[in-house]
């Protein structure tokens, strides 16, 4: 089964499409992450909220984040927008193929050597990235295989509200317990903690807002900084020419931390 994993908009951008590709197994190297089932005594996810993308030709993915920055004594939370695309061989293999082009809300995205799509800003000065409309209307022209598609998402967002945990002198050595306020609007939660030396992520329903990662887990992120994210997605498809092609709105909530 493919999951989903998110992104670090503060780290670098072929970071952040590792991220953001990597926890559906959409073939982007570099990337770790736990099994959905894992030894934390948590709920584990049911196939209710997680889409089986093993059957999926295609997913695209409309990704808004909030991240909490802190300068000169002020905290606010910074957004941005972008999206993310792959489209398979087959249903169920890594291998990605040719679509044309592909773009949301008339932002072009980028075709990568690998044939992933990625948006990236065409300028420093935009730093809130595509500024998402209700619905997410999504273009791909088509190539090879794959058809032209055209999809309105009308699902919206998830809502998330702002990170609760602590995120300064964190125990590498302890458990520790990623939360969030509220979530609302998901078919699943990710919580995931990164750092230089590893990733750690876990996929739980829609409606979790906590989840605590094993004393183990932490020991292997080892010390320094670092970031604790919580991303919810939901999700809708549709076939195409036999294509069966998955559309996924997600949001994402970002902090930085010091793991000691």
């Amino acid at each position: 089964m493919k999951t989903f994993q998110l992104t670090f908009p503060s780290l670098s951008r072929s970071f952040f499409a590792c991220l953001l590709l990597g926890s559906f197994a959409l073939g982007f190297s570099g990337c770790s992450k736990d099994d959905d089932d894992d030894d934390n005594n948590n709920t584990a996810p049911t196939a209710s909220n997680i889409p089986p993308l093993n059957d999926a030709d295609g997913v695209l993915v409309a990704v808004e984040t909030k991240t909490t920055v802190s300068q000169f004594g002020f905290t606010y939370e910074q957004l941005f927008g972008t999206g993310v695309a792959a489209f398979y061989n087959s249903p169920g293999a890594t291998t990605f193929v040719d679509a044309g082009t592909v773009s949301v809300d008339d932002s072009i995205l980028q075709k990568q050597t690998n044939n992933s799509y990625v948006w990236t800003p065409q300028s420093a000065t935009n730093i809130e990235g595509i500024d998402f409309g209700y619905p997410v209307n999504w273009e791909v022209t088509g190539a090879g295989s794959i058809p032209s598609i055209t999809k309105s998402v009308t699902t919206g967002f998830p809502d998330l509200d702002t990170i609760t945990s602590a995120t300064n002198n964190i125990s590498s050595n302890s458990s520790y317990t990623l939360s969030v306020a509220d979530v609302s609007n998901a078919d699943s939660v990710i919580f995931q903690i990164a750092t230089a030396q590893g990733n750690k992520l876990v996929t739980r329903p829609g409606n979790t807002t906590s989840y605590t990662f094993s004393a183990s887990d932490m020991q292997a992120l080892g010390s320094g900084s670092g970031i604790i994210q919580v991303a919810a997605y939901n999700f809708t498809w549709d076939t195409y020419s036999g294509k069966k092609i998955y559309f996924i709105n997600e949001q994402v909530v970002t902090k930085t931390v010091n793991i000691q």
